[in-house]
């Protein structure tokens, strides 16, 4: 039990499509996640903890690997070439690390696929705060109905790091 007055520790389980979601060459894996990091502190300040896990990282190259690696996260390669395998790899672990996770943990995706909205749905209608970063591309509509916060993967490794001002479906 929280003492009185004091917001509890909130974890974020952040899961990451980098095939389709990458950082910039010309900002860097180490400095994005960095930026990230800052953007998510400032804008969620009772965030203790954040789990970064990254699917369809076996492009990456070495210099991102070790940058990843040096800013923790937790690269998850997925050897199989079938498709959708990335998206199944992050529903499962969704699952996983959730049940490991009660609420009020948060769980963040970085994508835009609309493959991950009944995962999200069900998460959701459990308790679990659901943030997206939406990607460049276009946005399932039905994936930004059950997100409670929604920002757009471009505004989270620019600098300096700033209060996000819109929420839901606007553009931040």
């Amino acid at each position: 039990m929280e003492p009185r007055g004091q917001e509890p520790e909130i974890k974020i389980l952040l899961h990451w499509d980098m095939k389709n979601s990458p950082i910039p060459d010309d900002v860097g894996y180490k400095d994005g996640v960095r930026h990230m990091k800052e953007h998510l502190k400032l804008n969620f300040p009772n965030i203790k903890i954040l789990d970064i896990y990254g699917y369809g990282s076996r492009k990456l190259s070495p210099k991102a690997r070790r940058e990843c690696d040096e800013i923790g996260v937790s690269l998850r390669d997925i050897p199989s070439k079938l498709k959708n395998a990335v998206d199944k790899a992050m529903v499962v672990d969704m699952f996983k690390k959730a049940q490991l996770n009660p609420p009020p943990s948060y769980i963040m995706l970085i994508t835009g696929d609309g493959d991950f909205t009944r995962a999200v749905k069900e998460l959701s209608s459990v308790g679990y705060t659901i943030i997206l970063a939406q990607t460049p591309k276009s946005c399932s509509q039905k994936l930004l109905e059950y997100c409670d916060h929604v920002l757009l993967w471009e505004k989270l490794f620019g600098k300096p790091a700033k209060r996000f001002t819109k929420w839901k479906n606007q553009s931040l």
